[in-house]
């Protein structure tokens, strides 16, 4: 009998395993992860939800949260905060790893207070993006792209010699064509590299068919589906931004002439501008220093590309103004009591002197006309002598002026986020 009850004991179990088997194999599950950035404003940790596109990526997480829990066959596996690879240039490596983890740490408070739910911020690495700043530099046009990736890819993060270090990748960035490439990197690039990284693990149990012979009960239909690309509308900012400048003419200033001008830029080729000065000084009775009026004109910045910021370079302009002036500084005067005129062409450079402040050089020649008057002073007394036409044909402008280079507010441009899973 021994035998036999062995044998049904083998018998069993092969039945029961090729019963198991196909039921088990019946339900197969696949891992899913999608994933979503919020981003930070430079030297803060703390998450605002109306900054950048942080609100888009907020409730892209939240919806993607609640098709999850409510969809059958679909079951949540994780919801963590990583703050890997979310350190930007600027700050130092000790402040980096700190911002990194409290970033993280506070969207994962932010995340767990609106979902209700634990959510985790995990370790990282907290080193600086260093292959994201090379993809944007690769792709773009700016002036100093060639040697700023010639610096990424060539020079170690730090350089050490003797044991020390000497140097690094992050040193010669900010030393870069004076330091001019890193304050346009610090403006236009740095603020996609502060954020930290929101992941969803979910696992999708997909039923296949029964095998023939075993009945197997349907699954319910599921009330959610997660689409495999959604696209969120949201905005983006433009590199480009509104500035205008405010100038002030020093050779007037040596003259005694109160001046002031301002700038306004027409995208990063094109200006419009306008200057006003005043003076109305007399000392009675041989000294008269009078003259107000103004100019208006437009520049153009040919090269503005390779300067990376607009209003500075070379620029070639039109002007034309009018003015009025009464002008004696011993025994004769020259009075322009109707108001002057003056137009012609102009060329300048505007050169960098720090972040906001520029130094313009520039001369223009055309055309002057008016009337004045002629007078001297004698006996106590102010005595006309002769009215005449003035057509003048040379330089009728000359500025060496300090610019103030005023930037407004960051653009934004519609665009279309597309998550996949």
């Amino acid at each position: 009998m021994r035998p036999l009850r062995t044998w049904s004991i083998i018998a069993f179990l092969l039945l029961d395993f090729s019963i198991v088997l196909p039921i088990s194999a019946a339900n197969s599950f696949v891992p899913d992860t999608i994933s979503t950035k919020v981003y930070f404003v430079q030297g803060s940790s703390v998450l605002n939800p109306d900054y950048h596109n942080n609100a888009t990526a907020l409730d892209y997480v939240f919806q993607t949260y609640q098709q999850i829990i409510r969809t059958p066959g679909i079951e949540l596996n994780e919801l963590v905060v990583i703050p890997s690879s979310s350190a930007s240039p600027e700050g130092n490596s000790a402040l980096n790893q700190d911002l990194c983890m409290m970033r993280a740490l506070n969207t994962a408070i932010y995340l767990t207070s609106k979902l209700k739910v634990f959510v985790d911020a995990s370790s990282g690495d907290y080193e600086i993006d260093w292959k994201m700043l090379e993809e944007y530099l690769d792709n773009s046009t700016v002036y100093y792209r060639d040697k700023a990736l010639d610096i990424i890819r060539n020079t170690p993060v730090w350089v050490i010699k003797n044991g020390q270090i000497t140097d690094s990748r992050k040193r010669q960035l900010m030393n870069l064509y004076g330091g001019k490439a890193w304050e346009d990197m610090l403006r236009n690039v740095f603020y996609d590299m502060r954020y930290a990284t929101i992941r969803i693990t979910y696992t999708r149990y997909d039923t296949l068919p029964a095998p023939s012979g075993i009945t197997c009960r349907e699954p319910e239909p599921a009330e959610y589906t997660l689409p495999d690309t959604i696209t969120i509308p949201s905005y983006r900012a433009e590199k480009r931004q509104s500035w205008m400048a405010v100038h002030n003419n020093m050779l007037l200033d040596m003259l005694i002439i109160p001046n002031v001008g301002v700038e306004f830029a027409l995208g990063k080729h094109v200006s419009l501008g306008a200057d006003w000065m005043y003076a109305w000084w007399k000392s009675d009775p041989t000294f008269y220093w009078r003259i107000y009026g103004g100019d208006a004109y437009m520049r153009w910045y040919p090269w503005a590309d390779r300067k990376n910021r607009p209003l500075t370079g070379q620029h070639f302009g039109i002007y034309g103004g009018i003015l009025t002036y009464d002008f004696e500084l011993g025994v004769r005067g020259n009075m322009g009591e109707r108001w002057s005129w003056f137009a012609g062409l102009e060329y300048g450079v505007s050169v960098p002197l720090a972040r906001n402040l520029n130094l313009d050089l520039s001369i223009g020649a055309g055309y002057m006309g008016g009337e004045y008057k002629v007078y001297d002073y004698e006996e106590g007394y102010y005595v006309w002598k002769y009215t005449a036409r003035r057509n003048w044909i040379g330089p009728t402008k000359a500025d060496i002026s300090l610019v103030w280079l005023l930037r407004g507010k960051t653009k934004y441009k519609p665009v279309d986020i597309i998550m996949t899973k």
